[in-house]
């Protein structure tokens, strides 16, 4: 068959993307364990255990839930309930016995000489894999790869495995691949796999064949547990030196910070070029002028943080990925954000006003009661995003797409609208004293009880597809949008 691979679209590759590492999750009879230990323990609250830990509440939160999460974190909250062995509560795939004809067949000249090519077609993807050979002590793991995959070629899995045999060792060989998202099932000894891992982990490794590494997941319960994965006790204690020592300028270039608890830190001037501060608890951290200098992005992680309150004026943040993070009533005041990806992010109450957010992508983010005065959004992506009693003076929105945000009671005087996409944004009761509607499209735009607009405008505008009603905004305005 021909595999073709298909990168994904350029908004998608053109900023940091999330690289989870190796996760594992709890199995049910794990979790009931785990809930008496906590119990047993005297922890009132998931909050108060979470705390002991210097972890992110919504990690433990996820632990609980059965959700895939970091394996250093999931060994840690395995050692804070005090159980010793990691592996007795986590969902690891059962190790299947091997026919001896299976064995026979995997150790023979020509299944070696086939390894690279020997994979399962579309029709027996649902079938389960073996992941231990009890013969050989050998493991299993998985590796996705970010990216489409339609069809598999033996090539693409030959130069993939050539590649990872030179990294890690000889014992690698690719077992499976699967289509969707590139799923690469892979076999060798523990030793290999856990050498694996380190190069994922400390990022000596972050793409194969171009395609960057988003997980490891071990499908082995006989994986090592003194590997360096697991043993991240550094982590934690820069962590905690970060907690209870305040000093600005801190150097934690390219440091894992990950999942662990940093709200209220002390990070003036700090340098996180290259850090990961994936599912951290940020919330009212001082980030005044920290550097996220987007030279330096790459493996930066703000997938889902937690920055309420957060000082981030300033902040160097171009490029970076915010998806989904919480940023409500943070300050990001002269904050670069040129080409970021904020969607789905909350913005709630936040202060940006005079930063540059050039073509960032802030789909469906919640922007209400923001200040945005005088921010550069020339060529931002907003729609769907909710501007409501948004602070817009004297913004630029220049070709911004703004279909179907929500700016009602916005404040858009004297904003720049010159050539935005506004079909069917909810403008009512905005105040569009002075903005500037050259060339916009206003394609069933609500303009009902708008303010600072001439009868001209309003004439202009309906031409244009524009929705009024007949007690809409002020028409006393002697000023006009659009050059006559």
């Amino acid at each position: 068959m021909v595999m073709m691979v298909e990168p994904k679209d350029p908004e998608k590759t053109a900023v940091p993307k999330r690289r989870k590492r190796v996760t594992v999750k709890a199995s049910t009879k794990g979790i009931e364990r785990a809930e008496n230990a906590l119990c047993r323990l005297g922890f009132e609250s998931k909050v108060a255990f979470a705390k002991s830990l210097l972890m992110g509440k919504s990690t433990v939160d996820k632990f609980f839930a059965q959700q895939p999460i970091q394996l250093d974190s999931f060994q840690r909250i395995c050692e804070g309930l005090q159980i010793e062995d990691w592996r007795s509560v986590a969902e690891l795939t059962p190790i299947l016995e091997q026919t001896e004809a299976e064995i026979e067949q995997s150790h023979s000249p020509q299944a070696a000489t086939n390894s690279s090519s020997n994979f399962h077609s579309a029709h027996e993807i649902s079938r389960v894999v073996t992941v231990e050979d009890r013969e050989t002590g050998e493991i299993q793991a998985e590796i996705i790869l970010e990216g489409d995959l339609v069809s598999v070629e033996s090539n693409f899995a030959t130069s993939l495995e050539v590649i990872l045999r030179s990294k890690v060792g000889s014992t690698i060989t690719i077992k499976d691949i699967r289509p969707g998202s590139i799923r690469i099932t892979i076999q060798g000894s523990q030793e290999d796999i856990a050498k694996l891992i380190d190069l994922i982990n400390s990022k000596k490794i972050i793409e194969l064949e171009n395609f960057p590494v988003e997980e490891v997941q071990i499908l082995s319960s006989g994986f090592l547990q003194n590997t360096s994965e697991l043993r991240s006790s550094e982590k934690w204690e820069i962590i905690r030196e970060i907690t209870n020592n305040p000093q600005s300028s801190r150097k934690l270039q390219g440091q894992d910070l990950s999942d662990g608890d940093l709200s209220g830190a002390y990070l003036i001037e700090a340098d996180l070029r290259g850090a990961n501060l994936s599912a951290a608890n940020l919330f009212r951290a001082d980030l005044f002028r920290a550097n996220f200098s987007a030279a330096f992005l790459n493996g930066v992680n703000l997938n889902e943080v937690d920055f309420r309150g957060a000082n981030l004026s300033g902040a160097d943040l171009s490029r970076a990925d915010l998806s989904g993070a919480d940023l409500s009533r943070a300050d990001l005041s002269g904050a670069h954000l040129n080409g970021s990806r904020l969607r789905g992010a909350d913005l709630s109450g936040a202060d940006l006003s005079e930063a540059r957010l050039n073509g960032a992508h802030l789909n469906g983010a919640d922007l209400s009661g923001a200040h945005l005065n005088g921010a550069d959004l020339n060529g931002a992506h907003l729609n769907g995003a909710d501007l409501s009693g948004a602070h817009l003076r004297k913004t630029n929105l220049r070709g911004a797409d703004l279909r179907k945000a929500d700016l009602r009671k916005a404040n858009l005087s004297g904003a720049n609208l010159r050539g935005a996409n506004l079909r069917g944004v909810n403008l009512r009761g905005a105040d569009l004293s002075e903005a500037n509607l050259c060339g916009a499209d206003v394609s069933n735009a609500l303009f009902i009880n708008t303010t600072g607009l001439s009868s001209n405008d309003r004439a202009d505008l309906e031409r244009r597809g524009a929705i009024f009603e007949d007690n809409s905004g002020d028409r006393s305005s002697t000023r006009s949008l659009v050059p006559r």
